[in-house]
């Protein structure tokens, strides 16, 4: 494939061995891109009729783009996460594809030729309109909605930061994360939208009122909950600041309040199912789980700000593990098992979940105290603890799981006191401020190469029984580490 650079723009000729396409920009510091109409290589002139995928993706420089009229096609995600300020959409453009200004935060000035065909941009809106479907397929911050829209294509406003948005009675549906990431507080859904895609509004951190019009056959908002509520199924799609749950509602939704800002929330006992990453990056510090929750999807908890933990008695089978479900909760203190569960327990008020056939502790936090029934550390059973600071390993511990303490940044030293019989991958991976590890044996205990990182062996200091520094010294994988001393 033929390529020629022109005024930092890659071009190459097509299959079609007459026309040309934009391949690349060549010069991220570009500001005011300008592709050419045609390009001559050797003896003959391809005109300029595409706009490759992703060719000016992350040109975080670039303000403006010039398109020529030859174009007839924009390719996926080709301004993605750019610097572009505005654009215009010339008359011959009639296909264009996925997510073309995704992650353009500064993107304010969207125009359509009044000579296309295709597409639009009616009333000065400040987006893309399908002109025959009357659907809105991207948008920018500075972007008004039409009344003669009838829907939104997936990503239109994602990561446009919108702040305000109104909607006429003519939307039927959302596409997928239609508008993720926007900053709007107050959301309506009119009456005749018959489609919400499970993240048409994913990460509205602001949102605190939610209102479904009166009227609508597929969506509530019952007993003013400011929520989303899918009515023949009765699942919690969309939540916000401001939600209460009804005792009608028998499940919460996948990524239903993903970046929400709620920080409490009372959970009916109706409620039996969580999706997956329901609460993910949510404020939320604390939340009881009702005994009827058999299901919780993967990393429903993760990165919240959840302080103290009830696991009910029917919490049973988790895929992921627990974990996956609650892990990472940095500020977490207090973890509790119902006596009742036949799978988990906190024994000894041990602050962990511990699998009660195996002995194997699960997940932990910062209080977490070791039984001396327990006999395992599960897979990540603490990582990404940030407040972790010290951890002892006492001497009936015979196995720690992979990553067990995988980017505790804030862990300063650790201690393990017995001998254990099987040492996961990369149990203090990204460990960065670990300068001190304590090992009670005098003989080394077997490890793999890949138990520690390089970094572990160049940072750390190793601390080893007295007259035992030589042992370490010749065993494998020990012998790595750059500094060891007795004690």
């Amino acid at each position: 494939m033929k390529e020629i650079i022109v005024s930092g723009i890659s071009y190459s000729i097509n299959a079609d061995g007459m026309t040309a396409s934009v391949e690349r920009c060549e010069d991220r510091e570009m500001v005011d891109a300008v592709i050419v109409g045609s390009v001559r290589i050797g003896t003959r002139e391809y005109p300029v009729v595409a706009i490759r995928d992703c060719a000016f993706e992350y040109c975080e420089s670039m303000h403006s783009v010039k398109i020529p009229e030859s174009v007839e096609s924009i390719g996926d995600m080709v301004f993605a996460n750019s610097g572009l300020k505005s654009v215009t959409i010339t008359k011959n453009i009639i296909s264009i594809g996925v997510n073309p200004f995704l992650g353009c935060e500064n993107l304010c000035s969207i125009v359509v030729d009044e000579r296309n065909s295709v597409y639009d941009s009616r009333e000065n809106c400040n987006a893309i309109v399908e002109t025959d479907s009357n659907v809105l397929i991207a948008g920018c911050k500075n972007s008004t909605i039409p009344d003669s829209v009838t829907g939104f294509g997936d990503n239109a406003f994602y990561g446009t930061h919108l702040s305000q948005i109104g909607f006429s009675d003519n939307v039927r549906f959302f596409g997928n994360g239609s508008f993720g990431f926007c900053n709007f507080s107050s959301l309506v859904i009119p009456s005749n939208v018959e489609k919400i895609a499970p993240n048409a509004f994913i990460g509205s951190r602001e949102l605190a009122s939610i209102v479904v019009a009166e009227g609508n056959a597929v969506y509530d908002s019952r007993e003013n909950c400011n929520a989303l509520i899918e009515t023949a199924t009765n699942i919690l799609v969309l939540g916000c600041r401001n939600t209460t749950i009804p005792s009608s509602v028998v499940g919460i939704g996948k990524n239903a309040f993903f970046r929400s800002s709620v920080r409490s929330l009372i959970v009916p006992n109706s409620i039996g199912s969580i999706g997956m990453e329901a609460f993910y990056e949510s404020e939320i510090s604390s939340v009881v789980l009702p005994e009827n929750v058999t299901e919780i999807g993967d990393f429903a908890f993760s990165y919240t700000k959840l302080k103290s933990l009830s696991v009910p008695r029917t919490l049973t089978d988790l895929p992921c593990g627990m974990a996956g479900v609650f892990g990472p909760c940095a500020d977490l203190e207090s973890i509790v098992v119902d006596d009742g569960n036949p799978v988990f327990d906190s024994r000894d008020n041990c602050n962990a979940i511990i699998h009660t056939e195996t002995n194997t502790l699960m997940f932990g936090c910062i209080n977490t105290t070791f039984p001396r029934s327990v006999t395992s550390i599960g897979m990540d059973a603490f990582s990404e603890n940030y407040n972790l600071r010290s951890v002892v390993i006492p001497e009936n511990i015979r196995r720690i799981g992979t990553m067990a303490f995988f980017c505790c940044y804030n862990l300063l030293s650790a201690e393990i006191q017995g001998v254990p019989d099987e040492v996961g991958c990369c149990i203090f991976a990204e460990c960065n401020s670990l300068i001190c590890l304590k090992v009670h044996s005098p003989q080394p205990f077997a490890v793999n190469w890949e138990t520690f990182t390089q970094k572990n062996y160049e940072d750390i200091v190793l601390l080893v029984p007295a007259g035992s520094k030589q042992a370490y010294r010749n065993a494998r994988c020990w012998s790595n580490f750059k500094e060891i001393e007795e004690f």
